[in-house]
């Protein structure tokens, strides 16, 4: 269970279940922040509006969403079920509150999110 002063204890014990399951991925999906992720966006959105101003017959194929930065695409949906499962019993009840905005599934987003809540809280009361 992840307390208020173990989270590397916690993130390693995510990370050993998550690569007995067979899908570690989502760890390392889960260490690209959103910035990496945004950048990749602003790029992706220049290349959609030029691709959409062609004629339709000049398009190609549709430019593809930079997700592989952000999520482990491809990991399937049984495993990101079991994985979220373990993660959100791992955490207490309060914290799960916190995160609860993470959509169901998105395993990537909720390790970031429970990080995030974990160094808001320490840097909050460091500064106290």
């Amino acid at each position: 269970m992840l307390g208020d002063d173990n989270f590397d204890a916690w993130e390693r014990a995510v990370g050993d279940a998550l690569y007995g399951a067979g899908a570690y991925e989502l760890v390392e999906a889960s260490k690209h922040r959103p910035a990496v992720y945004n950048e990749a966006m602003k790029v992706y959105a220049r290349t959609y509006q030029a691709w959409e101003e062609l004629d339709e017959g000049d398009q190609g194929d549709e430019p593809e969403e930079p997700e592989k930065l952000y999520r482990a695409v491809g990991v399937p949906a049984t495993k990101r079920q079991k994985a979220w499962g373990a993660i959100t019993r791992s955490i207490r009840p309060a914290l799960r509150a916190k995160v609860d905005k993470v959509k169901r599934g998105e395993v990537e987003d909720l390790i970031r999110a429970v990080g995030d809540q974990y160094f808001k809280a320490t840097v909050g009361s460091r500064s106290n």
